[in-house]
């Protein structure tokens, strides 16, 4: 069964907060969502020069995060697409351009 969950992460001169949709056998122990903030906490931004707390939430059975949050979600996942589709066509290109220059050393015979 999948359930969200908020993460609060508290740094000098700041906070921030996240929403994951996760599943609840993934968080069932203590030992599991220390690892799931240890995890967040150590891939979001603020707090790693003076260290930082994070905290979870369990979001009650029928709540959601915030239509803001679901917003900046899409467009975040959207724009990763891009970049990653735009990436994958650099890395074809390049591909075809070291199969092009390897057929063509292989046609110059070697000196003796």
């Amino acid at each position: 069964m999948k359930v969200w969950i908020k993460l609060i992460k508290y740094y000098q001169g700041g906070s921030k907060s996240d929403y994951m949709l996760v599943d609840s056998k993934d968080i069932k122990t203590p030992e599991q969502q220390q690892a799931l903030m240890e995890d967040w906490g150590e891939n979001t931004d603020g707090g790693h020069n003076y260290g930082y707390k994070v905290y979870l939430e369990k979001l009650k059975r029928k709540e959601l995060p915030p239509k803001e949050w679901f917003d900046k979600a899409i467009k975040r996942i959207v724009d990763d697409i891009g970049y990653k589709e735009a990436y994958i066509v650099r890395q074809r290109n390049l591909l075809m351009e070291y199969t092009i220059i390897l057929s063509k050393l292989k046609e110059i015979p070697e000196k003796v």
